[in-house]
């Protein structure tokens, strides 16, 4: 995933079992001229102070309040409310769990306490950003975390604190009345149509983006699974010779559902990409077995033609495609594949190496529409050949500390 020059510094900053401001600078600017996806780096760099941290109770803070006095310590001094907001702005986000549960309430705190005059407007900003930035950094470590999820409820009643503080009496009346009317309309149209009402099994989200930003990839595959429904009942107006309107109509809404069906492609890679590396981040092995479980969940399309000899020049058009359907299909699995021994290696994941490298795909060769015969068709390994000969130079680099003997 990540170049060896990188993967070298990684470990380099890693040496003294600590991360600093500086070292974690230096990573992400060497990722960022490397063209690596700098939040994938962030998520990895805080697992692996987390995981360390862990693994040393010398190293555990004992006062979890730290970062917050730090801040206060670094503001204190200055009196420029322009330079202090930059400051809270650029200070790091804690990692370690007793940290983040009390720098959490700090920022909101400070955020909801801050005057709101114009001099003070900057400082206030600041905060709130980072308390909204503090959060979304403990969704993504602690999203399960059941002592997290107070955090989480109270920011929603926050929000919505704020959205009806917002309106005058006048207003509210007047939102009220829109409301009661738009809900005689509704109820309404139910009573003279047939419609269903919206299914509320996504959690209110609309687009299966949204719920992988909240980390709810349930309500993201549900999203999914209905995009695909809608193209299976996506009609076609039939082909016909006679009528040209017809025919115009046949090819925009043929080619419609080929849109509809690109993008639900579009959403199974995005969700299972995004799905991947936050199971990766949690680390534990019921988020492990969740990831063979997802590559396993995924569909083969298309038919391949089977080793041996073929003529080309006797196929269908329809094996033909099926053919080049499946390569393309495999070709996409063999590269999550890749994706997920990549992250594997970056933290450190053996057991899910060997999990991951017998379900490689092998791929048939293209065909040769003309081949008249004496033509064969072979099956390759070349990706899984790869992936071993990526996951045996990370054994020899030390990458798994316990493992020494090379994967066959």
């Amino acid at each position: 995933m990540f170049s060896e020059e990188l993967n070298k510094l990684i470990e380099a900053a890693f040496v003294d079992g600590v991360l600093t401001d500086k070292e974690r600078s230096v990573i992400l600017k060497r990722a960022k001229a490397e063209g690596a996806d700098l939040d994938e780096v962030e998520l990895l760099l805080d697992a692996e102070v987390q995981k360390r941290l862990s693994r040393d109770p010398l190293t555990t803070i004992n006062t979890a309040d730290n970062p917050i006095k730090e801040l206060d310590t670094k503001i204190s001094n200055i009196n420029d409310n322009k330079k202090i907001a930059k400051v809270i702005t650029s200070f790091p986000i804690p990692s370690l769990k007793e940290e983040l549960l009390l720098f959490i309430p700090s920022m909101e705190s400070k955020w909801l306490h801050t005057s709101s005059d114009a001099d003070q407007e900057d400082i206030k900003a600041a905060y709130k950003t980072k308390y909204k930035e503090s959060l979304s950094k403990a969704m993504m470590l602690y999203g399960s975390d059941p002592d997290f999820q107070p955090l989480f409820q109270k920011e929603k009643s926050i929000k919505k604190y704020f959205q009806l503080s917002r309106l005058s009496g006048t207003q509210s009346f007047l939102l009220f009345m829109l409301l009661l009317i738009l809900v005689c309309g509704i109820c309404m149209v139910f009573a003279l149509t047939d419609w269903k009402t919206k299914d509320i099994s996504t959690n209110g989200f609309e687009t299966y983006q949204e719920a992988v930003k909240s980390r709810d990839f349930e309500s993201a595959h549900i999203i999914l699974n209905k995009m695909l429904d809608n193209y299976h009942n996506k009609e076609v107006t039939p082909y016909s010779d006679s009528w040209l309107s017809s025919n115009d109509r046949h090819y925009k809404e043929k080619a419609e559902k080929e849109e509809m069906l690109k993008a639900y492609k579009e959403g199974v890679d995005y969700v299972f990409n995004a799905e991947v590396l936050y199971l990766c981040s949690l680390g534990d092995k019921e988020s492990l077995d969740r990831i063979v479980f997802l590559l396993s969940e995924l569909e083969i399309e298309g038919s391949p033609i089977p080793e041996g000899e073929y003529k080309g020049i006797h196929l269908t058009s329809e094996s033909k495609i099926k053919h080049s359907e499946y390569i393309s299909s495999v070709s996409s699995f063999n590269s999550k594949c890749n994706k997920i021994i990549d992250l594997s290696i970056a933290r450190h994941f053996y057991g899910l190496v060997e999990r991951i490298i017998p379900l490689y795909k092998t791929i048939p060769d293209e065909i040769d529409p003309y081949s008249w015969g004496g033509k064969s068709m072979k099956y390759t390994d070349v990706d899984k050949e790869k992936a071993m000969e990526k996951v045996n130079n990370a054994i020899d680099s030390g990458v798994f500390p316990n493992v020494t003997e090379h994967i066959k």
